[in-house]
């Protein structure tokens, strides 16, 4: 069961990563990611909820040993690649910025998840 679960998360991270990577979603931005009325940009409030959410899932599966360390900086480093590959693509911007956030995000799902993070793997 717990292999099926982390080809799962790989598949988020891989999509993720796509995501991120090509002109798709800037071409629907506007429409479906307006800016909140608070003046948050709503993707960036994605940003920071897909990157809790990986870490988070990844707690919960409770990798073992250093596996745990090299999760966390395998997603660190997806935000900062992911940036960098940005500014290649045509219509798309690299910020540190955005990296900034990305790592917000993995930051809040250790924390919402720090239970799982702590436990002994099972």
């Amino acid at each position: 069961m717990k292999r099926w679960l982390w080809a799962v998360w790989w598949l988020g991270v891989a999509v993720w990563a796509v995501a991120l990577t090509t002109t798709f979603p800037v071409h629907i931005k506007e429409a479906v990611l307006p800016v909140d009325p608070a003046g948050i940009p709503v993707a960036k409030v994605l940003h920071v909820s897909a990157y809790a959410f990986l870490a988070a899932f990844a707690g919960w599966l409770r990798p073992r040993g250093n596996w745990r360390w090299l999760i966390l900086l395998l997603l660190l480093e997806h935000g900062v690649a992911t940036e960098w590959i940005q500014g290649f693509i045509p219509e798309r911007t690299s910020s540190v910025n955005d990296i900034l956030i990305d790592h917000l995000g993995v930051v809040l799902g250790v924390v919402v998840s720090w239970p799982w993070w702590r436990r002994t793997p099972g």
